[in-house]
């Protein structure tokens, strides 16, 4: 539940993010960025009590991928 809450809080911040400063990063950043924020998405969108502990190692592994390719955007943006 906890790896769930944070993952639905990284996407909020992602979507900030990019709204505020997605214009400067590059084509392929915003490119990666985006298909990590869909697999975390798709993880997170599944009711916790039917999240297997496959799809929950799945979940852990994507927000961590999606923390690293955004972690540039989030700084651009909390400079703004």
């Amino acid at each position: 539940m906890e790896d769930v809450s944070r993952a639905q809080q990284l996407l909020a911040e992602v979507d900030q993010a990019l709204s505020k400063a997605g214009k400067q990063i590059s084509k392929e950043e915003r490119h990666q960025i985006k298909g990590d924020v869909n697999a975390v998405a798709r993880l997170a969108s599944k009711k916790p009590e039917k999240l297997s502990d496959a799809d929950m190692d799945q979940l852990r592994a994507a927000t961590a991928r999606l923390e690293g390719s955004s972690a540039h955007l989030r700084a651009l943006a909390a400079g703004l």
